[in-house]
């Protein structure tokens, strides 16, 4: 808030200069001494009348005093000035990622809660999702609204898709959703534990389609490169339960993919390592971004001045009917 003329509060004066001049004149009317009580005791109801009248004249004079300092509320609005970065993500839901080889939780709550971790950092980029598995699907399209893109993140479950891995589709569904990108930077975030054993695009082409486009592939291994594992599982007889179970990690590929298109590999093994992954990340796609703060200000003396108008016709009504003085 803010006052577009701070001079008007030299008007505040007013106020204050007939308060002095009410208390002496009171003062000046004292009965002598030796009849203390005789003059509380005239006219008891005009003197109420009186005061009351006054105070309403004083507040009438202090609002308008208000409504020509011109008091102003101000909304601040921000403009981001610069050019930003398209990312999209990913991200595996096959069922090898419900591996609980990421200390005591699943690949894919590690990969999840890293990612929203990510997301609250790129404050002024455009994120989208892909979720694959045997098939793929967009889940969120490029975005800079954040919460609804977390929110997408969290839904992600394994099962939603037919299980499998179907790496060079799902790099084409996002390459097909960036090609048309103005940004300063395109990147794609690639998040996986596996072989790809699915889809009918072969993923060194789509690397390649890529490269052409001038999108960057980050790769993302996730746990063992194979053996045996800890799976959470639900059985429907014995309830959750953990079970071993073979995984396989194509590294080869994935390092393929980043080196085509002028990423890099990153290996995972744990949560710490997927957030160490996430901030270099963050830290090779950083672009200059300034914004710009301003504010839009709302004048308020029209509503001063409209309870300065009721104070008046308020004032009016009591000196002519209510506080009538009959000679």
């Amino acid at each position: 808030m803010r006052f577009a003329n701070p001079f008007g509060f030299i008007f505040l004066l007013i106020p204050i200069v007939l308060v002095i001049l009410r208390r002496r004149k009171l003062l000046s009317r004292r009965p002598a001494i030796g009849a203390p009580m005789l003059y509380h005791m005239s006219f008891p109801l005009k003197s109420r009348s009186e005061f009351f009248l006054f105070s309403l004249k004083l507040l009438l004079l202090v609002i308008l005093a208000f409504a020509l300092m011109r008091p102003q509320m101000g909304q601040g609005r921000s403009v981001i000035r610069g050019k930003v970065v398209d990312i999209m993500l990913v991200l595996d839901i096959s069922g090898s990622m419900q591996a609980m080889d990421m200390g005591k939780q699943t690949r894919i709550a590690v990969a999840k809660a890293q990612a929203k971790r990510f997301v609250d950092a790129r404050t002024s980029d455009r994120i989208g999702l892909i979720l694959f598995a045997a098939k793929t699907f967009l889940q969120c399209p490029l975005t800079v609204d954040k919460e609804m893109l977390k929110s997408l993140i969290d839904m992600a479950e394994v099962g939603m898709i037919q299980d499998g891995t179907a790496i060079g589709s799902a790099l084409a569904v996002a390459i097909k959703h960036m090609k048309d990108s103005k940004a300063r930077s395109k990147v794609i975030v690639l998040i996986t534990d596996g072989v790809n054993n699915a889809g009918k695009i072969d993923p060194i082409t789509a690397a390649k389609m890529a490269k052409k486009l001038g999108i960057k592939v980050y790769t993302i291994g996730v746990g063992k490169t194979s053996g045996p594992v800890p799976f959470l599982i639900n059985d429907p007889l014995l309830g959750k339960r953990i079970v071993m179970g073979q995984t396989e990690l194509d590294e080869e590929l994935l390092k393929k993919i980043a080196i085509i298109t002028g990423g890099r590999y990153f290996r995972v093994f744990d949560e710490a390592g997927m957030r160490e992954v996430f901030e270099e990340i963050d830290r090779l796609e950083k672009t200059d971004v300034r914004i710009e703060r301003f504010f839009v200000y709302k004048e308020l003396f029209p509503y001063l001045l409209a309870i300065g108008l009721g104070l008046v016709g308020m004032i009016v009504l009591l000196e002519d009917l209510v506080f009538l003085t009959v000679p």
